[in-house]
């Protein structure tokens, strides 16, 4: 969960590739917030409002929780080549 635990997430891979050795690699799994729903979020949901406020205190605090669509870009403007995304839901949906 790098999403709550750095306030520069960016800088964290930054410094896990600088320590890779020439064909290492890096394998990053995390959750999206807030949470997602299948089909129309239902919006009066108590759920839905959590993950809301959630995400907006969390960029009040300044260690948005919003930052995992970014990850993939992050990793290639770091330098990172071949980057693979999965997203785990869609795995799931599938089987």
């Amino acid at each position: 969960m790098v999403l709550s635990c750095f306030k520069d997430p960016r800088s964290v891979f930054q410094k896990a590739y600088d320590s890779l050795t020439p064909g290492g690699y890096l394998e990053m799994q995390d959750f999206v917030y807030p949470p997602q729903f299948i089909g129309e979020p239902p919006t009066e949901s108590s759920l839905y409002k959590w993950g809301q406020i959630l995400c907006e205190g969390s960029v009040k605090l300044g260690r948005p929780w919003n930052n995992v669509p970014k990850y993939k870009q992050w990793f290639e403007e770091i330098g990172f080549e071949e980057v693979v995304e999965k997203n785990l839901e869609e795995v799931l949906l599938a089987a």
